[in-house]
């Protein structure tokens, strides 16, 4: 198994994510929030995505808008 992640940083606040899995669960897409000390991130539905939040959550870092 492998996981390969292509990116760009965002100023919306907004992580999109979108799997090509074929033996995963519906939706193959989710958006969510960046976690904020107010509002972390939780584990939801559907659970491929749980993993990537997960990765995200342990990045520290301001969110700045241009």
């Amino acid at each position: 198994m492998v996981t390969v992640i292509v990116g760009l940083k965002t100023s919306t606040g907004v992580c999109r994510v979108q799997t090509l899995a074929e033996n995963v669960s519906n939706p193959k897409f989710v958006a969510f929030n960046l976690p904020t000390e107010d509002s972390p991130l939780h584990p939801g539905s559907p659970s491929w995505a749980n993993y990537i939040k997960g990765v995200v959550a342990c990045f520290r870092g301001k969110i700045t808008q241009r």
